[in-house]
């Protein structure tokens, strides 16, 4: 009779414990939560597809993958890319830039002073928070378009802190640089983009020349850390793929790829998508959605480049 009393008792202490574990866990994740709802106090003014989002796995020890959108973007040009990410078994986390995902009647004083130093503050509060949910371990990046330049910038701010990176169409160097370089004498007016692109849930087809101008500003900060020793360093440390369309027309891809040698073992590791099909090609703004945004068709290259994505993920070896 003792020794069932005393077996009933372990097992009770088991469960208990257990129970106590998980509700920890759980307590641990909605803190997560809690925080990241906290970095972003203006959610009313972003359109509803064009939301930050935070994907927790149940495992609280899971690896970190922060992603940042392109320029007139949000992340809600990034949850395909996420998908991956999720899939095998990370928590993603993916901020919005200052002035970008906003509904209409909040876009023009927002967007017409913005700075490159408020877009670096806005991802270090998310680095903050990544950093807190990876308990040590370095972080995953994604970048797309203007976030591939802002993700460089990132790694270079914050030296050991990551060890995976995907870029995606990245905004390394404008091919409209003289449009670039001199918006700031236009910087009260808005381009419009109109070429038969249409607004969607995630993204708007005009955007102010200040814009413009704060990214030109970062592709040429960025620009000379491949001749720095110390930055160099840094990059080599990190697994780096990087994906392009040759039909994009708002970005240089030789410069993109000539870049990514510079600074990483580029063998394998680029990859274009060419656009054999007239009907259906990809453009820069097309490249991670699963729609092409002109005639609202399949994006032929996508299933393809985020199987990649998954595949190079898996081929880093740490993880489960």
């Amino acid at each position: 009779m003792k020794a069932i009393i005393i077996f009933f008792t372990l097992l009770l202490s088991m469960i208990s414990s257990h129970t106590i574990a998980d509700e920890t866990k759980n307590r641990e994740l909605e803190l997560y939560n809690d925080d990241f709802e906290n970095l972003f106090n203006y959610r009313e003014k972003i359109k509803d597809g064009s939301q930050p989002f935070l994907y927790l796995n149940e495992n609280e020890d899971a690896p970190v993958a922060v992603l940042l959108h392109g320029l007139s973007d949000s992340p809600g040009s990034m949850r395909e890319i996420a998908k991956v990410y999720q899939k095998l078994g990370f928590h993603v986390v993916s901020g919005i830039l200052r002035d970008h995902g906003l509904k209409k009647e909040f876009r023009e004083q927002a967007r017409s002073v913005v700075k490159l130093e408020n877009w670096r503050a806005d991802i270090d509060r998310v680095l903050e928070l990544a950093k807190k949910m990876s308990k040590g371990k370095k972080l995953y990046l994604v970048g797309y378009s203007l976030g591939g330049a802002l993700s460089i910038d990132t790694i270079h701010r914050h030296p050991d802190t990551f060890q995976n990176l995907v870029l995606v169409a990245p905004m390394l160097k404008i091919k409209l640089s003289m449009l670039a370089r001199h918006a700031h004498f236009l910087k009260k007016y808005i381009y419009s983009n109109s070429k038969g692109v249409s607004e969607t849930a995630h993204f708007y087809p005009d955007f102010a020349l200040n814009q413009t101008e704060q990214a030109f500003n970062l592709s040429q900060e960025i620009a000379p850390l491949i001749f720095e020793a110390a930055a160099l360093l840094e990059f080599k440390k990190i697994k780096i793929k990087l994906y392009l369309t040759d039909a994009d027309t708002t970005i240089d891809n030789n410069y993109a790829k000539k870049y990514i040698c510079q600074i990483s073992e580029c063998k394998n590791n680029i990859v274009m998508y060419e656009n054999k099909d007239k009907n259906n090609i990809v453009l820069h703004r097309d490249l991670p959605m699963s729609m092409i945004n002109v005639n609202n068709h399949p994006n032929p290259h996508l299933n393809v480049m985020l199987s990649d994505i998954e595949l190079f993920l898996k081929n880093q070896g740490d993880l489960k």
